[in-house]
């Protein structure tokens, strides 16, 4: 209590920390690249795809996990992670599409 100690000190980009009861799940950006898309009119622009890692921590446990094999990109720099029951979490693309993650199947020891 009353005592914040990093998790992972070395990354700066920490972000959109969202916590239950057990677990607390935040994620950093992990890589960003300019890509060139089509708009709607057809013509090219330059953008940034953003590739995201998601943390877990078990507030229990004081034990945390990155997620290394989960590929999120979105052209937004921002993600909203939202818990969905005590072991998934969603999160939602700027295109509109909604995803969930099973935690159980990324990181089943802090469960």
């Amino acid at each position: 209590q009353n005592n914040i100690q990093p998790i992972l000190p070395y990354l700066r980009t920490g972000s959109g920390v969202t916590s239950a009861a057990t677990h607390v799940i935040f994620y950093h950006i992990a890589d960003s690249k300019e890509v060139i898309r089509l708009n709607a009119s057809g013509q090219e622009i330059k953008t940034r795809l953003y590739t995201f890692r998601l943390h877990v921590i078990n507030r229990k446990l004081s034990d945390s996990k990155s997620i290394e094999n989960l590929l999120i990109q979105d052209v937004n720099y921002r993600l909203k992670l939202v818990w969905e029951d005590e072991n998934s979490v969603s999160y939602k693309l700027s295109n509109g599409e909604k995803y969930t993650v099973d935690l159980l199947k990324y990181v089943p020891e802090l469960f």
